[in-house]
């Protein structure tokens, strides 16, 4: 179109009084039934969901906009002339000077951080907690029975935690809040002064140089990864006992009945210590992770590369993707490529040719018996979405990327979980329609 067309077209809506509506954004809930839209017209906002259009407002938070884990419920911030609220299932909030977090827990209670002139406070199902001069962006944490929530607080330059509404004490830094999977500790790195400490409910372990990284396991063992205090390497301590010291470590897992392991490299070579005794050695090990009582992993030797389940050598392969075991252990899958030929999905017993599979888009349905992923066309360059070998539609990309663009300082593991749990509500809704309307 032309300059003077357009100028035209414009100078006739406004003769008009016409005033153009403008999609500002779109998504889905997590189970893929609803669509959700953000339009704009006469310089205000609305939210539509199926045929339900919200009133309009200066502007919707977009970054807000969440969805309870079940779908049922839904929440965002928009901004009104007397200040911001948190629309929760359609109920307003009370006006705030501003809004940060928001989020459902485990149990669909709807958790926020909000502002006025007095400070800063967590507003859960409603209840304000008492004010704090800051909370701190991203903290908000439940446990996973979603019956605790913790939350790191600012005051002046130091730091602390905030567990149901129990102040712990003040620290220089506080990093990786976490729970424990029983939901009955919760496990924090902190600093004072020149070392690092590991905060386990009430109790300060250390100090240590510097952490890496921690495990906390379901019935409260502990492991950790610190910087050695006398050579230039790093060592594992598991509740509070030190192992050898190694130049570099993988992440401490834990199985239900008390095993660990972890990968270590000393002098360029690989081996998996499993409860303090080193496998064989290899050119690389990763993927660690425990089924039951059986340890899977990921190995790469003399320039093929494997998975080993219960000391069981797989297949050799050029590559192997993202490694899924359901948690009894009968169930596995991976993309993998075989020395000779295509991209595959390994899927139990079964091994079936996927060209063009895009890595770390592979997911196994909630009963493990279907895999989906997503695929690349050669001739058109579009991302199709691939159930059990078949390709059922194109995926949208736009949403995904818009998606991505709203979260911009999440790490490419945590896009990438957004990702895999979008393509698995859409496998979950495939299987839902195929039972429900089989195949003649």
């Amino acid at each position: 179109m032309s300059a003077l067309r357009w100028i035209t077209l414009i100078l006739v809506l406004l003769i008009c009084g016409c005033s153009p509506e403008y999609l500002v954004w779109y998504g889905h809930s997590p189970n893929r039934f609803y669509r959700v839209e953000v339009i704009e017209r006469d310089k205000r906002q609305q939210v539509k969901m199926g045929d339900t259009l919200s009133q309009p407002y200066l502007g919707i938070a977009l970054k807000t906009i969440t969805f309870s884990e079940d779908s049922q419920r839904f929440a965002y911030a928009a901004e009104t002339d007397e200040g911001w609220v948190v629309i929760t299932d359609g109920e307003h909030s009370r006006s705030w000077t501003g809004i940060g977090e928001v989020l459902f827990g485990p149990k669909q209670q709807l958790v926020y951080v909000a502002s006025d002139l007095d400070g800063w406070y967590v507003v859960v199902d409603g209840v304000p907690s008492v004010s704090f001069e800051a909370v701190m962006r991203g903290s908000l944490t439940f446990s996973p029975d979603g019956n605790h929530l913790a939350f790191v607080v600012a005051e002046g330059n130091q730091f602390r935690v905030v567990i149901d509404g129990k102040k712990g004490f003040l620290y220089e830094t506080i990093a990786s809040l976490r729970f424990s999977p029983d939901s009955e500790h919760i496990v924090y790195i902190v600093r004072n002064g020149p070392h690092q400490y590991i905060a386990l409910d009430d109790k300060l372990l250390g100090p240590f140089n510097q952490i890496a990284d921690f495990t906390i396991a379901q019935n409260g063992r502990l492991g950790v990864l610190v910087r050695d205090r006398d050579r230039d390497g790093w060592r594992a301590v598991i509740d509070g006992k030190e192992g050898e010291v190694f130049d570099n470590l993988g992440s401490i897992q834990f199985s239900p009945g008390g095993q660990y392991a972890y990968a270590a490299e000393l002098n360029n070579s690989w081996s998996v210590i499993q409860n303090g005794t080193p496998s064989l050695v290899y050119d690389n090990v990763k993927q660690l992770t425990f089924a039951e009582e059986v340890l899977f992993y990921e190995a790469s030797l003399a320039g093929d590369t494997f998975i080993i389940a219960n000391n069981i050598r797989g297949p050799l392969l050029k590559w192997i993707g993202r490694l899924i075991v359901s948690p009894d252990g009968l169930h596995i899958a991976y993309l993998g490529q075989p020395c000779e030929g295509s991209i595959s999905v390994f899927h139990n017993a079964t091994v079936q040719t996927v060209p063009n599979a895009l890595s770390g888009s592979l997911v196994l349905s909630d009963d493990y018996q279907h895999w989906a992923c997503l695929t690349q066309n050669e001739t058109d360059g579009r991302i199709n979405i691939v159930i059990d070998g078949h390709v059922i539609r194109p995926f949208d990309l736009e949403e995904m990327m818009t998606l991505v663009m709203l979260n911009p300082n999440a790490s490419s593991t945590k896009h990438e979980q957004m990702l895999r749990s979008w393509i698995k509500a859409e496998l979950e809704v495939y299987q839902k329609s195929q039972r429900e309307n089989p195949l003649p």
